[in-house]
């Protein structure tokens, strides 16, 4: 047998079972193998006459729960490297896959030091903001592996996640993770307030469909005042992605497909903002949004009815380092998409993805596509959802017998989620657009803007920081 036909028969062979994927058809197979034993030959071309590759990966967090994204990257190396063995072929591939709990700004600097200096990884994990970075020559396009590969694998990848590494035509990462963002409230205070389960989930159905966000204000209230929670509801200490949800429930938009550029609806801008305002007054928000640590502890602990800030991956956290009980969080709570807060308005959940990225200063890209290959497939996708409890990130993985029991089921469930999530705002000045508003919101909470005066000035900042690229409607 010669090696190209080697390397064709068994790198099909591998893959498929470390994919663990079910083909119907033998004529996908055959059409998958000369493309396989091309690109696994232009990995081995690319490394020359080297002995040994070694990659570097930089993965966040930030919490300690998504490790999963370091160690799938090196058993995807294990994998490779069995490949290999097999193949005869007298090159290894080493991958140092660093941790980090960094927050995403820390993460970020410590990263652009690193690519500034020379020393970027091969891999990266943790950096959101696609259109910079791709405009900026960080990372490369993988339109090519993407294409090659999509009949075998990436067809199973939800199609909103597809969407959201791609822009301006091309593919940029291969999706990891997704984070759909949702109100979590916990049902035991309802039971005290004297509403039974079943009428617990008429009330607040998972996608929030004929309700309103008054629904979820006047049962935070009800628990406040009678005394059985600190605060009704609390929120992100940081900007997010529940900017979009905020500016969409109140009536507004963030982003107008048509120009490609951001959107400020000032009309919704000042409903939210007025919420908030209202909300701090009432005393069921904080005037000061409280640390990570004391959100989570809080709402574990049943001090806090309703929190926003949070995602469907976040009972591993609390579980883990909250002291959750599986039993709490299989009757205790419940979750939702955010309602809508004005007539005409709709639910909405975000997708909250976070890609698998590779960078222009690796000298192995086509190995590094391989490694990524493995560190996304079905395998790999049940490893981090069973670690994490965040939505299986592929269609298939419904029925994979790892998944079918409480809690795991449960990843399967939420993934039904991206199904609707609202797509990600894929645009350069988006990270700067949720900074600005985010902090006009802590600015009405503290009583230092007033809404009107926030609506403003909130014009007035997105127009010098960000030109051209925003448009304001009243």
């Amino acid at each position: 047998m010669n090696v190209k036909k080697l390397i064709s028969v068994k790198l099909l062979l591998v893959i498929t079972l470390a994919s663990l994927l079910i083909f119907s058809s033998i004529t996908l197979l055959s059409n998958t193998t000369s493309t396989l034993a091309s690109l696994l030959t232009a990995a081995l071309e690319e490394v020359k006459d080297a002995k040994v590759i070694k990659l570097r990966a930089f993965c966040i967090g930030p919490g300690p729960m998504p490790i999963t994204r370091a160690t799938n990257l090196e058993d995807a190396a294990k994998v490779l490297n069995r490949i290999l063995e097999d193949l005869g072929a007298d090159v290894r591939i080493e991958i140092e896959a660093e941790f980090s709990e960094l927050k995403w700004g820390p993460f970020a600097e410590k990263f652009f030091a690193e690519y500034k200096a020379g020393r970027a990884p091969d891999i990266v994990i943790g950096l959101r903001d696609i259109p910079v970075l791709a405009k900026e020559g960080i990372i490369i396009p993988l339109d090519d592996h993407v294409a090659a590969f999509w009949n075998l694998t990436y067809f199973d990848i939800y199609p909103s996640l597809c969407r959201s590494v791609t822009w301006n035509g091309k593919i940029w990462g291969i999706p990891q993770d997704a984070t759909p963002g949702c109100i979590w409230y916990r049902k035991d205070i309802l039971r005290k307030l004297g509403y039974s389960d079943d009428q617990i989930a008429r009330m607040l159905p998972p996608d929030a469909k004929g309700i309103t966000l008054d629904v979820i204000v006047e049962l935070a209230k009800k628990a406040k005042e009678a005394g059985l929670v600190e605060y009704g509801i609390v929120h992100r200490p940081s900007p997010g992605d529940t900017i979009q949800i905020y500016m969409t429930i109140f009536g507004g938009e963030v982003y107008d497909e048509e120009s490609g550029k951001l959107v400020l609806v000032k009309s919704a801008a000042l409903k939210m903002f007025q919420w908030f305002k209202k909300m701090v007054d009432e005393g069921l928000i904080p005037k000061e949004p409280p640390s990570w640590g004391t959100i989570h502890s809080m709402f574990v602990e049943g001090k806090v009815f309703a929190t926003f800030a949070s995602h469907v991956g976040t009972p591993s956290e609390w579980m883990a380092k909250y002291g959750l009980s599986e039993e709490s969080f299989k009757n205790d709570l419940g979750f939702l998409a955010f309602p809508p807060a004005v007539p005409g308005a709709k639910p909405i959940t975000t997708l909250g993805p976070l890609p698998y990225l590779i960078t222009s200063q690796c000298k192995y890209p086509k190995v590094a596509e391989l490694i990524l290959l493995l560190a996304t497939s079905p395998e790999a996708v049940a490893k981090h959802s069973i670690r994490t409890l965040r939505p299986v990130t592929r269609r298939s993985m419904a029925y994979h017998p790892a998944l079918q029991e409480w809690p795991y089921g449960y990843t399967v469930e939420t993934a039904k989620m991206l199904e609707v999530a609202e797509p990600p705002v894929i645009h350069p000045d988006w990270g700067k657009y949720k900074s600005i508003v985010y902090e006009h919101i802590k600015g009405v909470e503290a009583g230092i803007l007033s809404p009107e005066a926030a609506v403003e000035e909130l014009v007035k900042v997105l127009r010098a920081e960000i030109g051209d690229q925003v448009l304001i409607k009243d």
